[in-house]
């Protein structure tokens, strides 16, 4: 997994288990958190870049926040990768690190010098 944060629901079980089993609408409390953090950053900034879920769902929850149908991977029970830009080959989630460099951009992290204590 990249680095980063770890985000999940806040919500206590019995009200995610009505939301998710009774209802079966998970993308309504997943929509609502990422378009919450969708406008924590300027309109011209995009903090998603892709989205990984294992189920319709998912891919509905990440279309509501511009991740591009491209950028949108489900994993179905047999551990495979289907996403639009997959559709010609089967991949898993442990084999994507060979597209990764195509898929993924590269970020540059700028390494800060240390503090000098006087």
């Amino acid at each position: 997994m990249p680095d980063g944060p770890l985000l999940l629901s806040p919500d206590r079980m019995a009200k995610s288990f009505y939301r998710e089993v009774i209802k079966r609408r998970p993308d309504l409390f997943k929509i609502q958190f990422l378009e919450y953090i969708l406008a924590l950053f300027p309109e011209n900034i995009e903090p998603f870049y892709a989205g990984f879920g294992n189920r319709n769902s998912d891919a509905i929850s990440y279309k509501k926040v511009f991740i591009s149908q491209g950028k949108t991977y489900i994993i179905n029970p047999s551990g495979e990768l289907n996403s639009e830009i997959l559709q010609m080959h089967k991949t898993s989630y442990s084999c994507i690190n060979e597209i990764v460099d195509m898929t993924f951009p590269y970020l540059q992290t700028t390494i800060l010098p240390k503090a000098t204590l006087i």
